[in-house]
């Protein structure tokens, strides 16, 4: 029986194939819709300002709520094929082994995330800054490179305190990555209740130690947090591992 089974490279090609031909259309359309919703997200909140002057600052200030967003809506929506149960069995008997599928979902809805949101973000951010400053003289935008985009407060910059935000972030990913291999149905919003509810009792068990975290604790917290990711993503390839079971 073995050897009637695909190779590796087949298998990766019938599922990248399976995945354009399900999402590629509405990927591409996504990432329209995301450029044009950042374009009028930014131009709302310059003209509530008055169009006063735009600089890096004000880059990370919008990039963050923007990422947890579409974080948690796009981890959310991983593994599309279990969230019918027809499509669930075609999904599971696809001649690809679960380490496979769970490596592409990995890749496409984390790595891929993070590798292209914020330099789409950034482009277009950048592009729209310029576009406002032509039609409204009296809005002065600095430009900035990528990375300056990321080098806001002096805070911001101390190693420890990057990684304490960054793996926070990631969070934002990883949880709801999970939370797709839990829930069958509205995964997204489950999850969502769920980490809010986790996120309640911690704060309530914990409301002491909370309070010493960004004095005492930050680096075993950012441990923690970092560890609390790869047991998400370890999760997630066991529960997808049990389905196909």
């Amino acid at each position: 029986m073995n050897n009637l089974r695909p190779s590796s490279l087949q298998s990766m090609t019938l599922l990248i194939r399976q995945y354009l031909i399900q999402n590629g259309k509405m990927f591409l359309v996504s990432i329209a819709v995301f450029i044009a919703g950042v374009f009028v997200v930014l131009y709302s909140i310059q003209r509530y300002t008055r169009f006063d002057t735009w600089t890096h600052k004000n880059f990370v200030t919008v990039f963050m709520p923007v990422f947890i967003v579409l974080a948690v809506l796009y981890a959310g929506t991983s593994f599309p094929g279990l969230r019918s149960k027809d499509r669930a069995i075609q999904y599971l008997m696809l001649p690809v082994s679960t380490r496979q599928k769970f490596w592409f979902e990995l890749f496409t809805r984390i790595v891929l995330f993070v590798m292209l949101m914020p330099s789409l973000f950034w482009v277009s951010f950048y592009v729209e800054g310029q576009l406002v400053a032509l039609v409204h003289p009296e809005f002065t935008f600095q430009s900035f490179s990528f990375l300056d985009g990321f080098n806001g407060p002096s805070r911001y910059q101390n190693i420890l305190v990057m990684t304490f935000v960054i793996s926070h972030a990631m969070l934002f990913l990883t949880f709801p990555f999970f939370g797709a291999t839990v829930f069958m149905k509205n995964q997204i919003i489950k999850t969502v209740a769920w980490g809010f509810g986790l996120l309640f009792g911690f704060f309530i068990l914990f409301h002491d130690f909370i309070e010493t975290i960004p004095k005492q604790h930050m680096q075993e917290f950012t441990g923690f947090i970092i560890l609390l990711n790869i047991a998400l993503v370890v999760l997630a390839y066991f529960r997808l591992k049990n389905k196909q079971v």
